[in-house]
């Protein structure tokens, strides 16, 4: 079920995670607090067309919307814009975290598994922006993919 596939994918990032946490405290709590910044469930969508509706998901196919949504519509995954206006954000909250753990669920919705051209070149442009806006000694970026079998 679509549930429990859910669950288990958050399930694994638990996994990957509590790990992680335990080891940087080690690492970085002799000096300093430790800032983390914490990037998940973006849905980085690079083919968004802000002026398609969510009836495609804003693909550029399909109807045409009457207001232009730069920053996103409700019903679509996220346009770079908006990633890149949070990160953005984030560097004016706090514009040196020590460690930046993105943890997942960083693709549309709308692409195929067997697309990896796409998860490497959503991955790719998501990690480098965020490294030059966020500058850190480590960047950590945890893939997990839940794939559901059906007979």
């Amino acid at each position: 079920s679509t549930q429990s596939t859910w669950d288990n994918q958050q399930s694994m990032k638990s996994y990957a995670i509590i790990p992680m946490l335990f080891f940087l405290q080690e690492v970085f709590l002799d000096e300093k607090e430790l800032v983390v910044a914490l990037i998940t469930d973006v849905h980085l969508d690079l083919e968004y067309d802000p002026w398609m509706t969510s009836n495609n998901y804003c693909q550029p196919r399909g109807n045409r919307s009457n207001t232009l949504a730069l920053y996103g519509r409700r019903g679509c995954d996220s346009p770079y814009s908006l990633y890149i206006s949070g990160l953005e954000k984030m560097k004016e909250v706090k514009p040196n975290p020590d460690v930046i753990l993105s943890v997942g669920d960083m693709i549309t919705h709308e692409v195929p598994l067997e697309h990896t051209e796409v998860f490497n070149e959503t991955i790719y442009k998501a990690v480098s922006y965020t490294h030059l806006t966020l500058p850190t000694i480590l960047l950590v970026q945890i893939s997990v993919v839940a794939v559901s079998l059906k007979k």
